[in-house]
């Protein structure tokens, strides 16, 4: 089925799909070229959708060629695959995320409190290829980016 809408609306193409999968019961959604061309403003508006209430508990994955994004909703575990050495970094959306904990990452968290504006949670790398994240409470955006591509270019 699909779907129809005017040029001049509310929402961007992005978020319209995501709430129609939603709609049709998804509970995991994969989103690839979110972050195609080169609109700057969609490509903000497609990240904060991590952030949306009707989207924040569902695992949305946003997946670039060279980074995945996506959002933790406490409590919860959010499980990371990778290279080691790949980067993770973690950024509250919410005010506070409280009680984050990490396994598998150089610089570990120990149920500790992340507040939004802060760089805290920048650039910590998975030392094996699996890792995971945990909140207890809030909404924290989780990048994870390759290393090697970013190397390679």
């Amino acid at each position: 089925m699909r779907a129809r809408h005017p040029t001049e609306k509310a929402q961007t193409d992005g978020e319209l799909a995501l709430d129609a999968a939603v709609k049709r019961g998804a509970d995991e959604i994969v989103v690839v070229g979110a972050f195609g061309g080169a609109r700057l403003d969609h490509m903000l508006g497609n990240l904060m959708l991590l952030a949306h209430e009707d989207f924040a508990a569902i695992d949305v994955a946003l997946v670039t060629e060279h980074a995945t994004f996506r959002s933790l909703l406490g409590p919860g575990i959010l499980e990371l695959e990778g290279a080691p050495g790949d980067w993770v970094t973690l950024e509250p959306l919410s005010e506070v995320v409280r009680g984050v904990a990490t396994d598998g990452l150089r610089y570990p968290l120990r149920h500790e409190d992340l507040i939004r504006g802060s760089t805290r949670g920048v650039s910590n790398e998975l030392t094996e290829r699996r890792g995971s994240v945990e909140a207890g409470d809030g909404l924290l955006l989780v990048a994870t980016v390759t290393r090697r591509s970013v190397a390679s270019r």
